[in-house]
Parts: structure tokens; sequence; C-alpha cells
């Protein structure tokens, strides 16, 4: 539940500064948990897409769903390659 006041339409972000804001209030919260002053959490950008069906949400949702199983062989992996 929101905790602040409403914010009226002519004093909005855009998605872009609210998905910067949620990173670096999240980035720091895990290196503070972790003791990893620094350390990059997320990747540079996002990718927004507008869905534009049934076919269209279901693609995403499997995306999503089978991302993180990629990670591992990801090149924006920093231990990539290691091993």
């Amino acid at each position: 539940a929101p905790t602040g006041p409403i914010q009226s339409a002519s004093t909005r972000k855009s998605l872009g500064s609210l998905i910067g804001a949620f990173k670096t209030v999240s980035t720091r919260r895990i290196n503070a948990l972790f003791g990893t002053p620094g350390s990059i959490v997320w990747q540079r950008n996002y990718y927004d897409h507008i869905i534009r069906g049934e076919a269209d949400w279901q693609a995403i949702r499997e995306y999503i769903d089978r991302n993180p199983a990629q990670w591992t062989v990801d090149r924006e992996n920093p231990a990539e390659g290691i091993g």
C-alpha cells in the first residue's frame, strides 16, 4: 500500500525515472545487506515493450520464466567463461 502522498498527473515521473530510482534504492540496499559497497547489481538499461495481444503476453511470460536459467551463459554475467 502506498505510504506517501499521491502525485498529480503533472508531477508524475517517466517509466525510465521510476526504474532508475528502483535500481538505485535496491542496489544500495542489496550492497548494504551483503557488505558489497559499489558492486553492480543491475544491467545498465531496461527493455520495455507494449503487449499487443494474448500471444505476445504469453511469449513475454515464458521469457521471464526461462530467463534466470540462462544467467550462467549470459555474456553480462561476470562469472561467464570462468572455469
